[in-house]
């Protein structure tokens, strides 16, 4: 089977492509379209996403857009480029597209007819039947909203996230269905009262100065190579050391990719999330880890200045719930196939 995969502009989608990839099998042939932050992890791509915003046409062209798709609706990008993107694609003529909150994938799906699956976090917007109150971040979100209704129709609604599995989990509307994100296995040898990952590098200064403060016994995990005083950082892309550095910790910290979410939730760690502003699926985790009671919402920390260390070592002292656990044995995305 012939599979285009093509991931949003977030730093979280990079890790769920890069394990979905892992676990698919070789019978099949993939094709990945993709920006730079949500491919970082892989040696190669097939299509770089980042071309379509340069040089956008104009509003007033859009009918050029409309007449190369087929059907209007698309969002304005470089006319060129993704000329040769649809083209590319026809000829390749996947069997499933699949879309993780990526919307020009999406509608060269629906100009070649071919499956279309919507796979990602982001739908729990508008999948979950939210309780009054329970939303925050609404203009943040809003945004996200509006694009979410834009999107064409597709086959398939899948939402990967970890409260799937939870007891008195969120309610899917009709259309949408759970699917597990793809975790790891603690193997636990380290130990330390903190893992700390950090996988955005426009946060990663601010974050690591506030922890680098602290008197917790903190290790650091990321992509990004730099030396501390105070706390030991390992490379992200060394998945063994991972495992036992997440064994060995009773308390994660992150900027609430779904990954490292579903990391902490199904290992039973406590998780603090200090959501990126702009990133709607780390304000929905953090929505959902303070909602569930399994850890915190920390905000954007590195905003509170001389507060931010305070608010940290704060929460790290709380008592959570890890037992919330209430899993389904639903099949993995590539299970699906």
């Amino acid at each position: 089977m012939k599979i285009l995969y093509s991931a949003g502009n977030r730093v979280g989608a990079n890790s769920q492509l890069c394990r979905f990839l892992t676990k698919l099998s070789a019978e099949h042939t993939v094709r990945v379209a993709a920006y730079v932050k949500s491919s970082h992890s892989l040696p190669h791509i097939d299509w770089t996403l980042d071309a379509l915003h340069h040089n956008v046409i104009p509003k007033s062209q859009a009918f050029e857009l409309k007449g190369l798709f087929g059907h209007a609706g698309v969002p304005l990008v470089n006319l060129d480029n993704v000329t040769i993107f649809l083209v590319e694609i026809a000829d390749f003529k996947p069997d499933i597209v699949i879309c993780d909150m990526e919307p020009i994938a999406a509608h060269i799906a629906q100009a070649i007819e071919a499956e279309l699956w919507y796979c990602s976090p982001i739908h729990l917007l508008d999948g979950v039947e939210w309780d009054r109150g329970q939303l925050r971040y609404l203009s943040k979100l809003d945004q996200t909203r509006d694009h979410l209704a834009k999107l064409p129709e597709p086959t398939k609604r899948f939402v990967y996230s970890p409260f799937g599995d939870v007891a008195f989990r969120p309610i899917l509307k009709e259309g949408y269905e759970w699917v597990p994100p793809y975790h790891v296995t603690a193997e636990g040898s380290h130990d330390h009262d903190c893992l700390c990952v950090i996988n955005d590098f426009n946060r990663f200064g601010a974050l690591t100065k506030i922890i680098n403060s602290s008197d917790k016994d903190i290790a650091l995990i990321s992509p990004y190579d730099e030396t501390f005083s105070n706390i030991k950082h390992y490379g992200i892309e060394n998945s063994e050391e991972y495992k036992k550095l997440l064994g060995g910790c009773s308390k994660i910290i992150n900027t609430g990719e779904t990954s490292y979410v579903a990391d902490a939730i199904y290992n039973n760690k406590i998780i603090h999330v200090a959501p990126t502003l702009n990133d709607p699926e780390t304000l929905l985790n953090a929505i959902l880890v303070q909602e569930y009671g399994v850890g915190s919402d920390l905000s954007q920390i590195e905003l509170m200045d001389k507060f931010a260390l305070d608010k940290t070592e704060e929460a790290l002292e709380k008592v959570f719930s890890t037992d919330i656990l209430s899993k389904q044995n639903r099949l993995c995305l590539h299970e699906r196939i």
